[in-house]
Order: C-alpha cells, then structure tokens, then sequence
C-alpha cells in the first residue's frame, strides 16, 4: 500500500513539475515579473493648434519639448501650444524631411531630399531658429 502511494507521488510531482515547465515556457509566470507602464497619450488636431492634420514624424529633445514634422511645417509644442517654426509649400517635401538628431549644442538636425540633393538644416531649440547647416559649419 505504501509503494502505491510512493507512486502516486511520484507521479504527481513529475506532472506538476512538467506543468510548471510548459506554463514557464509560454510565459505564463512572466506577466508577473514585469513592469506596469502607464503612459499619457493626447489626441492633438488642427483645433488644438496643429497647422495640418497629417504628422509625419515626432521627437522630443532632451528639455522634453515635442516637435512634429506635419505636411506643411515644423511644428513644435511646448506643452501648452503649438508653434510654427518652419513651413513649406511643396506637397512631396514633409516625406523627405526628418529630424536626424540634437547634438550636444542644442540643435537639431534637420534632414531633407531636393531634387536629388541631400540638404541639412539647424533648428536652435532655445530660440526655435532655423539656419541651414553650412553656417554652423566652420
């Protein structure tokens, strides 16, 4: 009588152990070692200051301060409204436009295709001016 239950034990703990094993495999234990996230998403359109319904790229520099790359200009948005700081008339050029990167001085990078030609311009995130990149260039 005893064997029997030895085995009956035995048995348990070898499906219980294999259960946990495929559970852990699907990632059923993981959900709870992860982190919770909550994030703030706001719905911005041309009522709340947008020049254009169309974003085509978003970034944030290192103030937090969100720019946004619409069909007709460089948008920014300081948390409280939206800014102009550089428009176009060309319907083809918001596809070509990005924002590459903010260097180390406080600018960022814009990136642009011309008729073939790869262009730069600066954007001063202090003073939202924009030059092209062959002035800061020494």
């Amino acid at each position: 009588m005893c064997r029997k239950i030895s085995n009956v034990l035995k048995r348990a703990r070898h499906w219980l152990c294999t259960q946990w094993l495929v559970l852990g495999l699907l990632g059923f234990p993981y959900p709870f070692l992860a982190q919770q996230y909550v994030t703030d998403v706001h719905h911005f359109s041309i009522r709340d200051g947008l020049s254009h319904p169309h974003i085509y790229q978003s970034f944030q520099d290192s103030r937090g301060v969100m720019w946004f790359v619409s069909a007709n200009g460089l948008m920014v948005y300081d948390g409280a409204a939206f800014h102009l700081a550089m428009s176009w008339t060309i319907p083809t050029l918001p596809w070509g436009i990005r924002i590459r990167a903010e260097d180390n001085k406080g600018r960022l990078w814009l990136h642009y295709n011309t008729g073939g030609r790869n262009e730069f311009s600066l954007v001063d995130i202090q003073t939202r001016r924009v030059f092209p990149a062959s002035e800061a260039m020494p």
